[in-house]
């Protein structure tokens, strides 16, 4: 299944740009939806449910922050990473404050970096998506390997009954998960 990319860029050749540099991914294979405004990227965003957002910070009709801003007052979910033609901490540092996943600087952009800004956060989101799926598991994990050891030692318990006093210390049984030994009478 391929990752969609919304590339929210008003510069053709850069969207182009965009586009081809991350058709060189080993990992994903993209499927991409563009829009030249702000307020039409907000729209496509509902319909096309995106994995990534790539994001121009000087759009025709709002700044980055203001999409980042619209777009957080929606719930949507997806990674922003913005892209500006100018390198400015400020902007960067007001871009995540506003929940961009990573900024990029499109003057000095190389086509590995734009790659790896856009596998970085979709890994981290699909990170996320597993770790909260962790406590349920790990509650049950426990439930099951208690049951496992109980058995595990009521077995032991009953070869033991079976065998020599002598040799009693001496059952050790193989289970799928580890190795339990009697427990001392």
């Amino acid at each position: 299944m391929p990752c969609k990319i919304l590339i929210v860029e008003d510069n053709a050749v850069d969207r182009a740009l965009f586009r081809t540099h991350l058709a060189e991914s080993n990992r994903y294979i993209f499927e991409f939806a563009e829009e030249e405004r702000g307020s039409t990227a907000l729209i496509r965003y509902r319909q096309f449910q995106p994995d990534c957002v790539v994001l121009d910070f000087n759009l025709p009709d709002m700044s980055g922050l203001e999409f980042l801003e619209e777009l957080s007052s929606t719930g949507a979910s997806a990674p922003v990473i913005v892209a500006t033609a100018f390198g400015n901490e400020h902007i960067a540092v007001q871009a995540m404050k506003n929940g961009a996943a990573d900024y990029i600087v499109k003057s000095s952009i190389l086509p590995e970096a734009l790659l790896h800004s856009v596998e970085n956060v979709l890994e981290k989101r699909q990170a996320a998506k597993y770790a909260s799926y962790f406590p349920a598991q790990n509650s049950f994990s426990r439930i099951a390997h208690r049951s496992v050891t109980v058995a595990a030692q009521n077995e032991v318990s009953r070869y033991q009954q079976l065998l020599p006093s002598h040799a009693r210390e001496q059952v050790v049984l193989w289970v799928g998960f580890g190795i339990f030994a009697p427990e001392s009478s």
